[in-house]
């Protein structure tokens, strides 16, 4: 379409992006997503930039994708009700394709229109479900929701404080979330202790990703309050006791080793840890995204996160975020992600790092540990 125009028009509402990914996000392509937001944010540009019409081809190259997708993709829009589309000729051979989008309500005027309903019962999960519930209401929702599980009756959180807290991590975040009946539990105990932007950064920090999807993972959220909350009570700290967890894991027994990977491991948030280990109050930014990657994308747990830490500042007196990168790729990639599958991890390059370069000097502890015996005796 050589030469082709595209002039994008829309309703004066402002779309609710809430409400967008709540709805939509199970119904439309990523590639119709894509368009619908890409097409409202050119409008405004091109508003500010007082430009009525925009090269359709530079529109394309801007979603990386072609005609074809565009026209399917406007397609799904428009079935939806989301878009409509005219074409005229201007001067016999330029053509202007005109896009009108319509802006998205509230989710209670969205969930109004009966086909929609219809479409959205059987793309969403029951997880989404008991979530959209509470935002427009049971008796509005269960309506047209007619599923047969029992569902609580009562709301851990009221509405307005919900689309708060969801509102405020999304925006952090950047892409659609769940929240599980637990973490709004958690968050309901624990709101009169926070503010509000307290409680999206530490949910930001707890959300991870399984199969594509992301979510405020409960043990994490519930971990970073602990810290918040017992944080003036952490105030002994003895790097020697880190360093000694390392050096003598492979002669402690599983026990033992447990009971001190828990108490040494789960007491600081990872960034404290990093400082109080190094004893360093800024952080570096590649750190702080290393161990964003390691709890949102790699799934690992603070406490993992933090033995790592640990384990790659007693063996090489430094912690760059470089070697800690590569090192929980390792975890992830095999699965080392549970405490015993760690130890054992961490034991076996023991066992090789005290045969090669030892560098914490694992042999001389022990011929150490061995003289003192026999001196004894």
């Amino acid at each position: 379409m050589i030469g082709s125009t595209i002039r994008i028009l829309s309703s004066s509402i402002e779309s609710n992006w809430f409400s967008f990914h709540q709805i939509y996000d199970s119904i439309l392509s990523e590639k119709a997503k894509r368009l619908y937001i890409q097409c409202f944010y050119q409008k405004s540009i091109n508003e500010r930039l007082k430009i009525e019409r925009y090269s359709f081809s530079l529109l394309l190259k801007n979603l990386k994708i072609d005609e074809d997708d565009f026209e399917s993709s406007l397609q799904e829009l428009i079935d939806i009700g989301l878009a409509k589309k005219k074409v005229k000729l201007i001067g016999g051979s330029e053509r202007e394709i005109l896009v009108s989008l319509r802006g998205i309500s509230t989710l209670k005027e969205e969930l109004k229109d009966k086909n929609l309903k219809s479409r959205l019962k059987g793309s969403v999960s029951e997880e989404k479900y008991s979530e959209l519930k509470m935002i427009v209401g049971e008796s509005d929702f269960d309506a047209e929701f007619n599923y047969p599980e029992e569902t609580k009756e009562e709301e851990v959180l009221d509405k307005k404080t919900y689309f708060n807290f969801y509102n405020g991590v999304f925006r952090r975040l950047g892409c659609e979330f769940t929240i599980s009946d637990e973490v709004s539990l958690i968050i309901s105990s624990v709101k009169d202790k926070f503010s509000m932007d307290e409680l999206h950064d530490l949910a930001y920090r707890s959300v991870q990703e399984s199969k594509g999807k992301y979510f405020v993972s409960k043990n994490n959220l519930q971990f970073l309050i602990d810290q918040k909350l017992n944080g003036s009570k952490n105030e002994k700290f003895d790097v020697d006791d880190y360093d000694d967890f390392w050096k003598g894991l492979l002669e402690r027994p599983k026990a033992k080793t447990k009971e001190t990977f828990i108490s040494l491991f789960s007491t600081y948030e990872c960034e404290a840890l990093y400082r109080k280990l190094l004893n360093k109050q800024d952080i570096p930014d590649s750190i702080h995204k290393c161990i964003r990657d390691c709890i949102q994308n790699k799934n690992l747990s603070f406490p993992i996160v933090n033995a790592s830490i640990s384990y790659i500042k007693t063996l090489l007196g430094k912690i760059p975020a470089k070697y800690l990168s590569k090192f929980s790729d390792t975890l992830f990639r095999n699965g080392y992600t549970d405490f015993e599958s760690f130890i054992n991890h961490t034991r076996d390059l023991l066992v090789h790092e005290s045969k090669n370069k030892d560098r914490l000097n694992i042999n001389r502890e022990r011929e150490v540990r061995k003289n003192d015996f026999v001196f004894r005796l």
